[in-house]
């Protein structure tokens, strides 16, 4: 049953960008353009959840991202529209009482003013639903937006500082703050939070990557029986990995890396602990993407 769920809401997301993005993106291309789809498939292995014995959970995690529209309405403008889905199966018995699954299904929405000049600025939204699968209700919109300005310093060096507001979640305010810069036409080196990255582009459509993440996601869990509210997972994410472009339209890979700092949070105890500390462990990721 939870891999039928996973599958049908692939398919429907597939289908939906599939159907728009062929023809409605037009941009320069460039390696470190993003691709117009991304799926992935990830995998921990069994840790712990709090000091308790015989109280571990393996975790498999499906992501897609689709950017299905590029617009340049006017000079100095840009709109993004994409389409983005995550999912955690949970395979363990844990004494949290853990949902088998949670999701997220959003709408990436992105207009960038002022880019052919020295300043801009990025105004986003990401209305979706952040669910627990068995049951999903109205409860379960959220829109967290975001704003954010930006100066170029130079063609190849950029500055950004924001803020991403997110009513509903346990953590309502994310700081976003970063520096770009393209060393070369095959390097790049982005130092920033919530996500700091190192590219490098080599040989015959070659790359390797070193990532760091910060990540904190909240879910509505509606038909709990605990009655706790929102479920709640952070942590921070050490990777590398390495891929290639086999085609210019399609690019695989693989991340491996380590997960600390893990917590999982309830709005409300329920009878339960509401902040428990989860075992480092570590991950590893496959992907596919494409057309740059």
């Amino acid at each position: 049953m939870r891999i039928r769920k996973i599958l049908l809401l692939g398919a429907v997301c597939a289908g939906i960008a599939v159907a728009a993005s062929a023809e409605s993106r037009k941009a320069e291309i460039n390696e470190f353009n993003d691709p117009i789809y991304e799926i992935s498939a990830g995998y921990i292995p069994d840790s712990g959840f709090g000091s308790r014995e015989r109280n571990e959970s393996a975790v498999l995690e499906i992501g897609a991202d689709w950017n299905i529209a590029f617009y340049r309405p006017s000079a100095g403008s840009e709109i993004e529209i994409g389409l983005k889905f995550s999912e955690r199966t949970f395979f363990g018995k844990t004494w949290l009482s853990l949902p088998d699954q949670v999701a997220a299904i959003a709408v990436d929405l992105e207009w960038v003013a002022g880019y052919s000049g020295d300043k801009f600025f990025k105004l986003g939204f990401e209305p979706g639903i952040y669910s627990d699968l068995e049951d999903i209700s109205g409860k379960s919109m959220f829109v967290p937006v975001s704003l954010s300005f930006g100066k170029k310093f130079r063609s190849d060096f950029s500055g950004e500082i924001g803020l991403q507001v997110r009513p509903q979640f346990d953590r309502q305010l994310i700081p976003l703050v970063g520096i770009d810069w393209a060393i070369t036409d095959k390097v790049e080196f982005e130092l920033a939070f919530p996500e700091s990255r190192f590219d490098w582009y080599f040989g015959d459509g070659w790359n390797v990557n070193m990532c760091f993440m910060w990540d904190n996601v909240s879910y509505r869990l509606e038909g709990d029986t605990h009655d706790r509210g929102l479920i709640t997972f952070e942590e921070m994410r050490y990777s590398g990995g390495i891929g290639r472009r086999i085609a210019s339209d399609l690019h695989i890979g693989v991340d491996v890396g380590r997960i600390a700092g893990r917590k999982v949070e309830f709005e409300n105890a329920g009878g339960l602990e509401r902040s428990i500390d989860v075992e480092d462990a570590l991950f590893g990721r496959i992907f596919i993407a494409g057309p740059y």
